[in-house]
């Protein structure tokens, strides 16, 4: 498998899971969220005979797998998807793991991560398996919690494998599209900041791009209202400006450069630029599409070279060092997708800043 569509299949898995929700100024106190449905409706979805040969691996010395997330909904529409999330209920997981192995998976790296938990490739598709108890999990998957789970209803979807039951706590199943058997996203939380408006625009780009859904009603206007307001707080900057770092590339790969474009000209992510780490991103755009004019395909590399030479200027960040990893390290924030910042670093997507 070449590299680019090893490291596009991984960063898709990432994507697939829940992102935390972010609300500035919480006090971590448990919030009331609205009710959830926990009742088990009876559900049978295909799986493809490579997906049945990962699963049947996974069920050998656990009691119970589990698709989880916008899957269950993709699944239930008959549309194809490049990842699967997946809960496993294992007393002996990492003999789980060796049996993958020996299966012939391809493990993904994942340090950062604990031991109860897994990525691995097959045959093209992405997997991250959880082993955890499943009443746990359902316990703490809901709105409400501290961990403040990103609001849309079908990241909240539990299918049992070996049962053949549903778990749709907010209704994500009951939002037809109307169009052939496409689901259509369902908002269950309006987002209370640009922040966290971000992460439901994004959340909702990559969904409807990736597993086939359908954007939610009104949802155009909604990203404008997002994309149009600013931030001045440094702390809610620095953390919109994190967003923009760890999720433009992937929003490049899958939507191409002008919507990306879109999000990073707006006013949300150029104010969170000014305020945050004090650079503009108009003169990373601007880079960008002379290389268009140009004629020349560009790539997230080349996006996040471009946001890496505003930390290079004269003038930027002093002290910090010598360009965005600098900063990051610097802000103890977390660097995503360290496969395009090492490309930068090599110089292998030079951007002119003219």
């Amino acid at each position: 498998m070449k590299r680019r569509t090893f490291i596009r299949l991984v960063g898709a898995s990432a994507l697939g899971l829940p992102l935390m929700y972010s609300q500035i100024g919480r006090t971590g106190k448990t919030r009331r969220g609205p009710v959830a449905n926990r009742q088990r409706k009876a559900c049978r979805l295909p799986l493809a005979p490579q997906e049945e040969a990962v699963i049947s691996v996974l069920q050998r010395r656990s009691k119970g797998v589990y698709l989880l997330g916008g899957g269950v909904a993709a699944k239930a529409a008959g549309t194809d998807f490049p990842y699967l999330n997946l809960l496993v209920e294992s007393s002996a997981f990492n003999k789980t793991k060796n049996d993958l192995f020996e299966f012939g998976v391809t493990p993904v790296s994942t340090p950062e991560l604990p031991g109860h938990f897994i990525r691995f490739v097959h045959a093209g598709k992405s997997y991250s398996a959880l082993n955890l108890e499943l009443e746990p999990f359902v316990k703490q998957n809901v709105l409400g919690q501290q961990l403040n789970l990103l609001p849309l209803a079908h990241n909240f979807l539990v299918y049992s494998v070996n049962d053949a039951w549903v778990l749709d706590p907010y209704g994500a199943l009951e939002s037809k599209a109307g169009r052939q058997d496409r689901y259509r996203i369902k908002v269950v939380e309006t987002p209370r900041t640009p922040l966290a408006g971000l992460e439901v625009c994004l959340a909702v780009v990559f969904d409807s791009s990736l597993l086939g859904l359908e954007s939610p009603r009104g949802h155009a206007a909604f990203e404008r209202r997002v994309l149009g307001s600013k931030v001045q707080d440094e702390k809610e900057a620095t953390q919109v400006f994190h967003q923009v770092v760890s999720y433009f590339p992937d929003l490049m790969e899958a939507r191409g450069w002008e919507v990306t474009r879109k999000y990073l000209v707006s006013p949300l992510c150029l104010s969170a630029a000014a305020a945050g780490p004090g650079i503009d991103l108009r003169k990373a755009d601007a880079a960008l599409a002379g290389l268009v004019r140009r004629g020349q395909d560009i790539s997230s590399a080349h996006l996040v070279s471009a946001i890496n030479a505003q930390f290079t200027q004269p003038g930027a960040m002093p002290g910090v060092g010598s360009g965005l990893a600098d900063y990051m390290a610097s802000r103890k924030l977390s660097m995503r997708r360290k496969d395009l910042l090492a490309e930068v670093i090599e110089g292998k997507r030079p951007v002119d800043m003219g």
